[in-house]
């Protein structure tokens, strides 16, 4: 099973606090989407991939399934959400801003979102973190990536969008 996180849930005891599996041999997927509540594309392009993940009979989506372990955070702020916000959480905060050094208590999702991520970065094969987004002045789909330290970890982080490209006629 997947270690536990110190400070993750709180107010349970470590006993009650059942982890999810480790697939060793499987490549992890981490997929996140509104953090910035206004980006309502962002959800439909999550919800999108989650039902094209989910088909029954489709040979792709049981391809992904059989090489992939997808952990998904479907609405990061979803107090921004409910309230109508459009980039901002109930402190009148963005979140996109606090992934270097989240605070637990003033950022609890992205925190969260942090510890788990990089605990799956020491214990898996964590290949891929996206979060999805929209943009107010822009058409389409597209990509921003990080750069990345080494020349294979670039190759792998343009080849990403460069398929997704392929076989989607909406991405950019």
């Amino acid at each position: 099973k997947e270690p536990g996180i110190e400070g993750l849930f709180p107010d349970q005891p470590p006993e009650s606090r059942n982890r999810p599996h480790l697939f060793p041999d499987k490549t992890y997927y981490f997929l996140s989407a509104r953090v910035h509540p206004g980006e309502t594309p962002a959800q439909w392009m999550w919800d999108g991939l989650m039902e094209f993940i989910l088909l029954a009979n489709d040979p792709r989506s049981k391809l992904l399934r059989r090489g992939y372990v997808f952990k998904i955070v479907p609405i990061i702020n979803p107090d921004g959400v409910a309230r109508g916000h459009y980039r901002a959480d109930t402190q009148g905060l963005n979140l996109n801003r606090f992934y270097d050094a989240p605070d637990r208590y003033r950022h609890p999702a992205i925190w969260a979102m942090r510890a788990v991520v990089t605990a799956l970065s020491t214990t898996t094969k964590l290949k891929f973190f996206v979060d999805l987004h929209a943009h107010a002045t822009k058409r389409g789909c597209f990509c921003y990536a990080n750069s990345l330290p080494t020349y294979q970890q670039q190759i792998d982080n343009m080849l990403y969008p460069r398929l997704v490209a392929v076989n989607c006629p909406h991405f950019d």
